[in-house]
């Protein structure tokens, strides 16, 4: 009876040593793509934050003088210059 204790002792120690190894690369692994995802966010900012600065800008109509702004996101869509 006293082997089979031991055995089993051991069986949970290895179950433990492999548990405590698996934690360790989901967490290595989460923190890479937590990292990751920090990149993109901060590169989506930066690219929403340009955007959005350039449609400050006002720009030449293609029909006329006039200036435009970039207000509305279905003029965007309607009015496109004609070559």
């Amino acid at each position: 009876m006293a082997q089979v204790i031991v055995e089993a002792a051991r069986s949970a120690r290895r179950e433990s040593a492999r548990l405590r190894s698996e934690g360790a690369e989901l967490k290595l692994t989460m923190r890479a793509r937590s990292r990751t995802a920090r990149e993109r966010t901060a590169k989506t900012e930066a690219t929403a934050a340009t955007l959005c600065a350039r449609r400050a800008v006002p720009f030449a109509s293609p029909w006329s003088g006039l200036q435009w702004l970039f207000e509305d996101e279905a003029l965007e869509r309607i009015l496109l210059p004609v070559d």
